[in-house]
């Protein structure tokens, strides 16, 4: 089962998300108190300037994080500390961090954590802002430094919600590394700006040949396998096509013919892939004529493939 980060687009993913927020602010770790609804939202989240990052698990949102960008309204942050006077003059654009949670089953799942606050650095670098505010759980305080954040003022308890807040501070220019170059491959590799990635354990299916294809996926890191079956009387088994790793893309076919897929993709290691959905790919496909260069010379590569492949197939029956 594949795990998904991305920005909430449709109802269901935001509905989802609401009802993630209430079962761990307020089953799990008690900070709110119980909603009728069995949801948290509140105004913030209704802002144009406001998008949330949410984790899937199978089709389940298990967690998001929130970005508000400033504005005359304020911020959630504010409400909770008065971050004006730790602000560097100097800054370009500032903007808040909150209601980052995850399930307390799924916060061991390798690189969940660290990919949802990586597509919040790729969110706010897109944006131009130079400086993220947040008023934190203590807790957490450790993580956030080893992003760059720095505390500006010691933890106290807030008198409405009566739960302890630290304010932090983070410099998009003291980032950390490992963060900053996740953010590079996912919003310029190869030309094609996209805020989703995807996981697979090693061994399961990325792409299935029959299906309709609508989305393409970059390798950030990690193997693949594609394969064919055999499509003559008498064939048995696959056709290895090829191999590919970090940088390479795969799935563009069936989006370009909008015809079914045509090979199985599977994860030989654990799979860590960019996703391009079709409506992306084809916007961005249109406006650059660097990538469409890109693309040709990728499909030049692979029909060769493909012939060889034949090839060894014949001589070999």
């Amino acid at each position: 089962m594949s795990v998904r980060v991305k920005i909430a687009q449709t109802a269901e993913e935001i509905h989802q998300l609401f009802h993630a927020r209430h079962e761990i602010f307020v089953e799990e770790e008690g900070y709110f108190k119980p909603n009728p609804s069995g949801r948290i939202f509140d105004r913030f989240d209704a802002f144009p300037l406001t998008v949330n990052i949410i984790a899937m698990f199978d089709q389940e949102v298990v967690g998001g994080l929130r970005i508000t960008e400033f504005s005359k309204v304020g911020t959630p942050s504010e409400h909770l500390f008065d971050f004006r006077p730790h602000i560097p003059a100097d800054s370009s654009k500032v903007a808040a961090a909150s209601m980052f949670c995850i399930k307390k089953r799924y916060r061991k799942v390798p690189r969940l954590i660290f990919m949802l606050l990586s597509m919040g650095v790729c969110w706010v670098i897109s944006r131009n802002v130079s400086h993220v505010i947040a008023a934190i759980n203590p807790l957490v305080e450790n993580m956030m430094k080893g992003m760059g954040f720095k505390r500006i003022h010691p933890s106290f308890i807030n008198k409405e919600l009566g739960i302890e807040v630290l304010p932090m501070l983070l410099d998009l220019k003291e980032i950390s590394p490992k963060f900053y170059e996740m953010a590079r491959f996912q919003g310029f590799h190869g030309k094609l700006r996209t805020f989703e990635r995807e996981f697979f354990k090693a061994g399961e299916k990325i792409i299935q040949c029959g299906d309709m294809g609508d989305c393409a996926y970059v390798i950030v890191d990690g193997r693949v396998t594609v394969s064919m079956k055999g499509r003559r009387k008498g064939d048995r088994g696959e056709t290895i096509i090829t191999h590919l790793g970090e940088g390479e893309i795969f799935g563009e076919l069936s989006l370009l013919t909008q015809k079914p897929r045509s090979t199985d993709v599977i994860a030989e290691t654990h799979v860590d892939v960019m996703v391009i959905n079709q409506k992306i790919f084809k916007e961005q496909l249109l406006g650059n004529p660097d990538l469409q260069f890109k693309l040709l010379e990728l499909l030049g590569h692979r029909l060769r493939g493909f012939c060889v492949s034949q090839q060894q197939e014949e001589s070999v029956n």
